[in-house]
C-alpha cells in the first residue's frame, strides 16, 4: 500500500531523503520564483479577461502542489500566455468579460481541464505526447514566446499609464 501511495505522491519518497543543507537554497529559490510569478500571474489573468487576483491563485497554487504530486524535478508549472488566450477565446462568446458568468465559466473550464488531466495521469496516458511531432512542440513554444513578449510590452504600458494617473 505504501509503495502505491508513493507512486501517486512522489513527495513521500523524496521528503524522507531530504537533506537540511538544501533548505536555505530551496527557500531562496521559492522567494525568487514567487516574486516573479506574482506579476506574471496577474498579467496572464488580465490577458484571459479575468481579475488579477485569479492570476495569483493560478500561479502560486501549482507551485505549491506540483512539488508534492509531480514527478519531474525540472518542470516549470503555472500560467502561460497561450493558456490565457485559449481561455479567453473559449469563453468570450458565452459571457461578457468582467461578468460573474465569465468568471464562473473560467472556473468551470479550469476544473474540467483538471479532471481530464488527473484522469489521463491515473490512466498513465502521458505516452500520447510521443505522437506529437517535435516541430509542433517547439513551434508552440516559439509562438508563445512571441505572444508573451507582446503581452509584457502591453502590460508595462498599462502599468505606466496607471502609475502616471495615480500620482497626479
Amino acid at each position: 500500500m505504501a509503495k502505491q501511495l508513493q507512486q501517486y505522491i512522489p513527495a513521500l519518497n523524496w521528503l524522507r531523503n531530504y537533506q537540511s543543507k538544501h533548505l536555505f537554497g530551496d527557500i531562496t529559490a521559492g522567494i525568487i520564483v514567487t516574486s516573479l510569478l506574482i506579476p506574471q500571474g496577474m498579467a496572464y489573468a488580465l490577458l484571459a479577461g479575468l481579475p488579477p487576483q485569479i492570476g495569483l491563485y493560478a500561479s502560486i497554487l501549482p507551485a505549491i502542489i506540483y512539488p508534492l504530486l509531480g514527478t519531474s524535478q525540472v518542470l516549470a508549472v503555472g500560467p502561460v500566455a497561450v493558456d490565457s488566450i485559449m481561455v479567453a477565446a473559449a469563453i468570450a462568446k458565452l459571457a461578457p468579460q468582467g461578468s460573474s458568468e465569465y468568471l464562473a465559466l473560467a472556473i468551470a473550464l479550469a476544473f474540467l481541464v483538471g479532471i481530464i488531466e488527473i484522469g489521463m495521469g491515473v490512466l498513465r496516458m502521458g505516452f500520447l505526447v510521443n505522437f506529437l511531432s517535435t516541430g509542433q512542440k517547439f513551434n508552440g513554444v516559439e509562438e508563445s514566446l512571441g505572444i508573451e513578449m507582446k503581452v509584457k510590452d502591453e502590460v508595462t504600458q498599462e502599468i505606466k499609464a496607471t502609475t502616471k494617473n495615480a500620482f497626479r
